[in-house]
């Protein structure tokens, strides 16, 4: 810093402190204070943490560490001040510093690495200080509690910065403090209109007419636990009442009576029993309802072997040149279409692997271009069937659910009744009509004509102008506030409507949120304090109040002498006037202010902390009490005469 009486200027790795004057350099340190400066102005962060040094931080008092001059042009004063810290010697771990990425890491016993700020005093001792030097005495004045951040200079004064910790609780401008919570909370209101979202996607649709060449052939399992109980009707007579509908369906009668389709019939035990060939051939469409009947009345037996049951249905499907419409596989629109019904659990071989190449047996159909194989199970009761039925029907279809179809022997007529699952396979056999479906939690919206807008509850299902499938959500978003309260009005837009270009929701929905919004306190405080402004204040800095001591040094080289009494003058004031302005405009004396304590020491003794008390007046009685010798001080008087106060109840308690 620049000043009228020279430059000053501290340089730490010397541990000095020089003065130009335009005269060459003067080290001021030399003056009384040689070697405290070489001991205690280089950096200890840095002795700590070598990695540090060269960086930024090592040089910047307000983020990390460093040193800087203030000039009291008002009182013609130089200070000196460090901020610096030590590592604790008691921490259990290793501390360094990332030089690339700015950060002081710890690294416990256990190998765990912490971030940690410079000057947490969990890690760090704090080694600040601030001296103050006199350039017209030339001569070291006094050590300061007040270890700044940052310095600004004025013209009268000077002012610092200092980051502290509050013992209250400092909340942003429009919050209160909560003792309860300890939060700082502001109540607060929000009234929005809540976000709509209309997702569309498109209808799934199925079924439709199929106008292809089909050759069907039934593999029917006729073992003997078809004809168990629990019966009548028992599972045999259910798929007995399957195959009836399914050649009664008029999808599949008319197709057969148009030569469009061709049936074959088998039955199976542990291998295939028979083929039916109706009419003559492995495939007929002239066959009758009575006539499959007929051969199906057989009565039931053997065990059950549901490899030789597919395989030997694929075998009659594969005879095109003993059918009666003769081999149609090479026409573009022929389709196979092989369906094996069982009522087992488990069976004579491992379907899951008895395939080409250990592959689940009907893959080797099922993957054929043109070719379908459809699973019927047949259950006593349950619409579902055991996990062995259930294994046993994906190997048959390899594992396409779609064509998985399960029948309830007892049921007559619902979804799992024989003529249901009848017409549910005729529709995989040869189409149906079509069908819109959306899924779990859309509708289906049609438009208002071809090419028209999307904004009808009814419409006709097609692949040439097909609805969507449409989902409307307005749903209030979750409330800012933890524990606030939402309230919500007006309606959501329309399903149906959102889809023209020209709506507008009359009441949109509308979401009112209230609560209180918090914040966690900061217990840092911080601003600018301005030195040397109030008489009225002293030894106060950044609001805090510091004890005010003078250490007095007696030097008696080789000579010995015995102090038995101290006396000192003091002239202490109370200032009243314009603390900014003129302080002395009206002083007083204080009549019997004083010191509170006093130590006397040398290298061997000591006299204890001594509390100081002023002799009382007009009570020598009282007087006779002291000294009182306490657990950690001692009580004693002193005098007052004139601006000078005496004591001399001291000795040495060294023992």
């Amino acid at each position: 810093v620049n000043t009228p009486t020279g430059l000053f200027f501290m340089s730490q790795q010397q541990g000095k402190i020089f003065q130009y004057t335009g005269r060459g350099l003067v080290n001021i340190a030399d003056a009384g204070m040689k070697w405290w400066f070489n001991k205690y102005l280089p950096c200890q962060l840095i002795k700590d943490l070598p990695e540090l040094e060269g960086h930024p931080l090592a040089d910047n008092p307000v983020a990390g560490v460093g040193c800087q001059t203030i000039y009291d042009a008002n009182d013609d004063i130089v200070y000196f001040c460090k901020k610096d810290y030590r590592v604790k010697n008691k921490i259990a771990g290793e501390m360094s510093f990332d030089y690339e990425n700015s950060q002081v890491k710890f690294t416990t016993p256990a190998g765990i690495v912490i971030n940690v700020e410079i000057g947490d005093p969990t890690y760090f001792e704090d080694c600040s200080w601030t001296v103050s030097y006199d350039p017209k005495i030339k001569s070291w004045i006094s050590f300061h509690d007040w270890h700044p951040e940052m310095h600004l200079h004025s013209i009268n004064h000077f002012l610092t910065t200092k980051t502290s910790e509050s013992d209250t609780p400092i909340c942003p401008d429009g919050y209160v403090y909560n003792s309860t919570t300890g939060l700082c909370e502001r109540g607060q209101n929000i009234f929005e209109q809540a976000p709509v979202d209309v997702d569309e996607i498109a209808a799934t649709i199925t079924g439709g007419p199929e106008n292809c060449l089909v050759d069907i052939v039934i593999a029917m399992d006729v073992s003997g636990s078809t004809d168990d109980p629990p019966g009548p009707p028992f599972r045999i007579d259910a798929q007995r009442a399957f195959v009836q509908a399914f050649l009664n369906d008029p999808n599949i009668s008319s197709q057969m009576a148009s030569g469009d389709i061709q049936i074959g019939f088998t039955r199976w035990a542990n291998n295939q029993i028979s083929t039916m060939n109706p009419n003559g051939f492995s495939m007929s469409n002239t066959v009758t309802p009575a006539q499959v009947a007929a051969y199906y009345a057989t009565a039931s037996g053997g065990g059950t072997d549901v490899c030789n049951g597919l395989n030997g249905g694929a075998n009659v499907l594969a005879n095109k040149s003993s059918s009666e419409l003769g081999d149609r596989s090479a026409l573009p629109s022929f389709r196979n279409v092989l369906i094996l019904m069982t009522d087992g659990n488990a069976t004579n071989c491992n379907p899951a692997t008895a395939g080409p190449g250990g592959n689940p047996v009907g893959c080797q159909y099922q993957n054929q271009a043109g070719y379908e194989v459809i699973g019927v199970f047949c259950d006593p009761t349950n619409p579902n069937p055991g996990a062995g039925g259930q294994a046993i029907l994906d190997a048959v279809t390899c594992n396409v659910s779609a064509n998985q179809f399960t029948i309830s022997a007892n049921q007559t007529t619902g979804p799992n009744s024989p003529s249901a699952v009848a017409n549910a396979v005729t529709g995989v056999a040869c189409g149906t009509d079509y069908e819109c479906e959306c899924p779990p939690g859309y509708t289906l919206v049609y438009p208002n004509g071809p090419g028209g807008e999307y904004v009808s509850p009814n419409g006709t299902c097609d692949n040439e102008n097909p609805p969507i499938c449409r989902k409307v959500e307005c749903e209030c978003p979750p409330s800012p506030f933890p524990s606030g309260t939402t309230t919500e009005s007006g309606t959501c837009d329309d399903l149906f409507l959102v889809g023209s270009s020209t709506y507008v929701n009359p009441t949109p929905k509308m979401c009112n949120y209230f609560g209180l919004e918090t914040t966690t306190p900061s217990n840092v405080e911080s601003g600018l304090w301005r030195h040397n402004y109030r008489c009225d204040l002293y030894s106060n800095f950044y609001g805090v109040d510091y004890p005010w001591e003078i250490e007095l040094i007696q030097q008696t080289g080789q000579a010995v002498n015995t102090i038995r009494s101290v006396e000192y003058h003091l002239e202490s004031y109370v200032y009243k006037g314009k603390d900014h302005d003129a302080c002395n405009d009206d002083r007083w004396h204080d009549l019997d202010f004083n010191f509170d304590e006093a130590i006397l020491y040398n290298s061997e003794q000591v006299s204890g902390l001594l509390k100081l008390n002023i002799t009382p007046k007009e009570q020598p009685i009282d007087a006779l009490q002291y000294p009182i010798i306490n657990a950690n001080d001692i009580d004693i008087l002193y005098s007052k005469e004139e601006q000078k106060y005496r004591f001399n109840q001291f000795w040495d308690i060294t023992r």
